[in-house]
Formats: structure tokens, sequence, C-alpha cells
């Protein structure tokens, strides 16, 4: 991200409107770190839309997810199940912890969802922020 904030060409700072981040909170050694980073470099107005691993999915869930939405049977299937159960799920963040972070990184949260295994939350750097 801080690799974005600066043109190469002219050094001018630059801010984004809009960041995505699916699937890579979880990876981040320093979450609220990569939070207030998020802030910084929004405009504005600027939105944030996370989307990551809950760590409360129930086992029947991850089941469903790699079988239907994976499409992954079989040995993949077992190691994508593994990889869920001993590292993934242990690395996640829970959607209120994840919007606590956020409210002290200086978001404002729109929504925070739930699906099938994932929670998906739209942030936004106020106007006057």
């Amino acid at each position: 991200m801080a690799a974005g904030m600066h043109s190469a060409s002219s050094g001018r700072l630059v801010a984004f409107v809009l960041l995505f981040c699916a699937s890579a909170y979880r990876s981040f050694s320093e979450p609220a770190r990569a939070l207030r980073e998020m802030f910084r470099v929004l405009k504005p107005g600027g939105k944030a839309w996370i989307r990551d691993l809950r760590p409360d999915v129930p086992e029947e869930a991850i089941r469903e997810f790699v079988r239907g939405r994976l499409d992954a049977n079989g040995l993949a299937g077992w190691r994508l199940r593994r990889a869920f159960r001993r590292t993934l799920r242990k690395r996640a963040c829970s959607s209120s912890q994840f919007g606590d972070l956020a409210r002290q990184a200086g978001f404002r949260i729109g929504e925070i969802k739930h699906d099938l295994v994932d929670f998906e939350a739209l942030l936004e750097k106020e106007a006057g922020a």
C-alpha cells in the first residue's frame, strides 16, 4: 500500500477513493497498523471494502465452501479443509474485533455482513477526516 502513495514520475502524494482487500487481512502481521495505513491512503470520503475469513466458521461450512465454491474434492479438498482448520481459521479476526480495530483506525463502519465463511466490511473515511 505504501508504494501506491507516491507517483514514481512526479513524487506527488496520491490518495485513493476506493480500496479492496480480499482474503488477505488475516495475513497482515500487524492488523491494526494495516488498517491505519488503509485509512491514511484513502481520500476523505473514500471507501474500503474488506473481505476475510471468520475464525468462528463451523467445520460443516468449511466442507460446504471447499466442495461447493472451490469445487475441490478428494485429496485436494482434504488439503484445503486441513489448511482452513490448522492455519487460516486460527489467523482470522472476528468481525467484532475487526470493527473495533477499524473504528480505532478512524473509519466509520458502513456495514459488516457475514456469508458462509467470510465477513465483508464496508468502511468509510468521513469527508472531514
